[in-house]
């Protein structure tokens, strides 16, 4: 068995505490192939685990120790494949007071929102509405990227909705190869036009989350997004 001798930095502390602190009790985090819940404001219990996240769920309980948050694995259940148990497990999360299923929410229009505590930057928060009987305070989700990804699918995931209300979407390594194959992949790319598009840092003056950074977009053709 491989010794794992790696100890938490401040960072690492600093960074899961925020995480923590910023789950209500109930909330899910999907780190690693695994599940885990906030079962009250001491506790982290896994849920799920595969066993490539044996190694992951290590290291957190290592923080966990350092944080004095207890690190529950006494009911995980071990699973072989964990994206599947994942995205069916997302399909039964609801608004908690509501419980209205995060399904129906407006999983189109997610608010991207970049999250920095104390100087620490890098981590993201994703925002999902839902109407309610109060037009001017509608229902409201904040969750992990990884658990939005669960829940809206990598359609969704892999988009960018503009300023303008145009979305652009990711293209697929097969439409890439037909592009080159055919010549015109290069010339939209050097003008820079509504063809194609590499999702810089920042674009129309909002910065973009990394998962889309580098990637090539096409808009979504809008008879296709009615």
């Amino acid at each position: 068995m491989i010794q794992d001798e790696w100890q938490p930095e401040e960072k690492d502390v600093e960074w899961t505490r925020e995480q923590f602190k910023r789950m209500s009790v109930g909330d899910t985090w999907g780190v690693a192939d695994a599940v885990l819940r906030k079962d009250d404001d001491n506790t982290l219990k896994v849920i799920q685990a595969s066993p490539s996240s044996i190694l992951p769920l290590e290291r957190i309980k290592k923080v966990c120790e350092v944080l004095e948050v207890s690190f529950d694995v006494s009911e995980a259940e071990l699973i072989n494949d964990p994206e599947r148990a994942a995205q069916e497990a997302a399909k039964e999360w609801v608004h908690p007071e509501s419980e209205i299923p995060i399904t129906n929410f407006d999983l189109e229009n997610a608010q991207w929102n970049e999250v920095t505590h104390e100087g620490m930057q890098g981590a993201w928060e994703v925002v999902v509405e839902h109407e309610s009987d109060d037009p001017d305070n509608p229902h409201r989700v904040t969750m992990t990227p990884m658990d939005y990804h669960l829940v809206a699918g990598d359609e969704l995931f892999f988009s960018w909705r503009g300023q303008d209300g145009l979305v652009w979407r990711v293209i697929e390594r097969e439409e890439i190869i037909a592009l080159a194959d055919s010549g015109t992949f290069l010339e939209p790319l050097a003008f820079t036009n509504e063809m194609l598009l590499v999702m810089p840092t920042m674009y129309e003056g909002v910065v973009i989350p990394p998962h889309l950074r580098g990637l090539i977009f096409t808009p979504r053709p809008r008879d296709e997004e009615e």
